[in-house]
């Protein structure tokens, strides 16, 4: 682990990078089991972060990348890793309205090779990138009163590969996954309140909406029946660029917290959330090839309501 960090010019400007990676290959040689004696374990990163302040404005550029390997013995082999490059504004229009931007590019990827099974060996290699743009305020009005108001919109782009035949030996045929993209939006306003000296409420509203983008085919179904080949109807192309569908959101959020006395307080809140974005896992365990998939023409984002209660004491 190396970090480095230091001004670049005084009260004004800053560096920091930290670069980490591990040694821990030798660890498993000496273990007296043939798989894991014939595995491997391997991971770096790199973290760069610049600063820049001036009075009234703060600029901060940050970046990450990380690679993982990880082998175990002749049976499974992953590779997978995370880049991320951001980089944010944040400016004093007032002593009562602040202002940050920021701006905003990741991706995951992974690639596994399976060879448990010999005739059904496979390698399959994963991408989802995440593109985001947010805007965000903050209006002081009082002490016991301010807003929160901003927007935000976000591009997935899904790369599932191809599931492809590994060895010679491999009776599969290539599964081609196909691509998927995405583009959530978000406008959203909070009040925060200080209703009495004991009593702090937050009150916001959120609306946002999601469309999946094509290429894409999208085939239509009898109705009263399950989505098989047998039951295909009909189907529709949407050309590159064009949305398939439009999905909307509207939210709302509110918390009280309550101080019943210096060294306690209640608090209660309701949320309303929604995901375009899930996660396909088995369940037995969490693996480095989990995958991704967005919601479309047929499948819809998942929403919740959430309602919590709190006793809080310090003792």
């Amino acid at each position: 682990n190396l970090t480095v960090e230091g001004p670049i010019k005084k009260d004004t400007a800053a560096f920091l990078v930290n670069f980490r990676s591990s040694y821990s290959d030798w660890i498993l040689k000496q273990i007296d089991d043939y798989d894991i004696k014939n595995s491997e374990a391997l991971f770096n990163d790199l973290t760069v972060s610049l600063d820049y302040d001036l009075p009234n404005t703060q600029v901060n550029v940050f970046g990450y990348f990380s690679k993982d390997y990880f082998k175990f013995s002749d049976l499974n082999t992953y590779w997978y890793s995370n880049g991320g490059l951001s980089a944010s504004v944040g400016h004093i229009f007032s002593s009562s309205l602040r202002g940050d931007f920021s701006l905003s590019a990741s991706q995951y990827q992974f690639k596994t090779i399976d060879t448990q099974i010999e005739n059904v060996e496979y390698e399959h290699q994963f991408k989802v990138g995440q593109y985001e743009f947010a805007v965000d305020f903050r209006k002081e009005f009082s002490r016991k009163n301010s807003l929160s108001f901003g927007a935000n919109s976000t591009w997935y782009q899904l790369n599932r590969g191809q599931v492809k035949p590994y060895g010679e030996n491999s009776s599969l045929n290539t599964v081609d996954l196909g691509n998927e993209q995405g583009l959530e939006t978000g406008l959203y306003i909070t009040d925060n309140i200080e209703i009495t000296p004991l009593l702090h409420a937050s009150a916001g509203f959120r609306f946002s909406f999601y469309a999946p983008f094509g290429p894409e085919t999208v085939y239509t179904y009898y109705d009263n029946g399950p989505k098989e080949i047998r039951t295909i109807n009909d189907s529709i192309y949407f050309p590159s660029g064009k949305p398939i569908t439009w999905y909307t959101f509207p939210e709302i959020r509110l918390a009280l917290n309550y101080q019943t006395d210096e060294n306690g307080s209640l608090k209660l809140s309701f949320n309303q959330t929604h995901q375009s974005i899930f996660m396909l896992s088995q369940t037995i365990s969490l693996a480095p090839n989990t995958q991704w998939k967005l919601a479309d023409y047929h499948l819809k984002p998942s929403k919740a309501n959430q309602l919590s209660l709190g006793v809080f004491r310090t003792i």
